[in-house]
């Protein structure tokens, strides 16, 4: 059963999981439960056996896709074969020529398709960038700084299964820094999609007892504007920082509220990866809620990001 005609019936649409290795999988899991038109009908871990999955794509309207960056490329082939609408934590691949040959893969099967960019649906984000498009057509910001935290490696999160493949390159792990700095990237190809990115440099925080970075900063140009992203995960409490001066006004966005000067412009919970899951739902299911990310979205950020790397120091 397709996800158009499911919805076209009314039905509830059954929605698959293959792989729960992703650090986000518990938010993706709780997002299906919690859509109020949709049911998780199974998970398939990454350890399981193929003709488990094949089962669960036998019965399912969507698939969301939570496994290691490393088997992307074979499990998107092989959902593809079944045509179902697709969702992909990101990255969508390790490296920019894999993420392009997906791209074109799951836009040749013409299915449904959205990735893990869930700044993208944040009530204060969206008014962000829509004020900052407005202002860049009077002159542009004269800077910006994008600053995404977390505290989890304070612990021992990634140091034992199932997250600790994704500070193992093997696996297609990343270190912090990417791993984060990837969801800025993409905020500032969002508010301009025409805008080029120019790779300044990127010094990365990499203390000698990990064997990949716990985070970093990068300096760059978008368009004629500097702009300076940073990625931390040892920053307690962490959370969404943005700062912009702009024709618009001085900008500050902490977590879920946005304020144009001292005045509060948003007030609104703050950013949540279920939400790219819960986007993806309901766009499926007929009540669009937001401007999800494309397979492109996915090959720009990807390879913005690999540009950024390549400077580092």
């Amino acid at each position: 059963m397709s996800a158009a005609s499911s919805n076209a019936r009314g039905d509830v649409l059954r929605v698959g999981v293959i792989g729960a290795e992703h650090i986000h999988h518990p938010d993706h899991v709780r997002a299906i439960r919690e859509h109020p038109r949709s049911e998780l009908a199974g998970v398939v871990g990454g350890e399981e056996s193929s003709e488990a999955a094949r089962r669960l794509l036998d019965s399912v309207d969507a698939v969301v896709v939570n496994g290691r960056t490393r088997d992307h490329s074979a499990v998107i082939e092989a959902i593809l074969s079944w045509r179902l609408p697709l969702f992909v934590e990101k990255p969508l691949a390790p490296s920019p020529a894999e993420a392009r040959r997906l791209a074109d893969r799951i836009d040749a099967a013409g299915v449904p398709f959205s990735t893990g960019y869930f700044l993208r649906q944040q009530p204060a984000v969206r008014r962000l960038k829509d004020i900052v498009r407005d202002a860049e057509t009077r002159q542009p910001a004269a800077s910006m700084m994008l600053t995404l935290a977390h505290p989890l490696e304070l612990g021992d999160t990634f140091d034992k299964p199932p997250y600790d493949w994704m500070r193992d390159p093997g696996s297609g792990g990343t270190g912090a820094f990417e791993d984060l700095a990837i969801h800025l990237v993409d905020l500032l190809h969002w508010v301009d999609p025409g805008k080029p990115v120019q790779p300044g440099s990127v010094s990365l925080n990499a203390p000698p007892s990990r064997t990949v970075d716990v985070g970093g900063r990068a300096e760059l140009t978008w368009g004629l504007t500097p702009v300076i992203l940073q990625a931390s995960s040892v920053s307690a409490p962490g959370g969404l920082h943005v700062r912009a001066v702009t024709a618009a006004g001085r900008l500050t966005l902490r977590d879920g509220e946005l304020r144009v000067g001292d005045t509060v412009e948003v007030d609104a919970p703050s950013p949540d990866a279920a939400d790219a899951v819960t986007q993806f739902l309901d766009d499926l299911t007929g009540f669009p809620s937001g401007d999800g990310p494309s397979t492109g979205d996915c090959v720009r950020s990807i390879s913005t990001l690999a540009d950024l790397m390549n400077t580092r120091r």
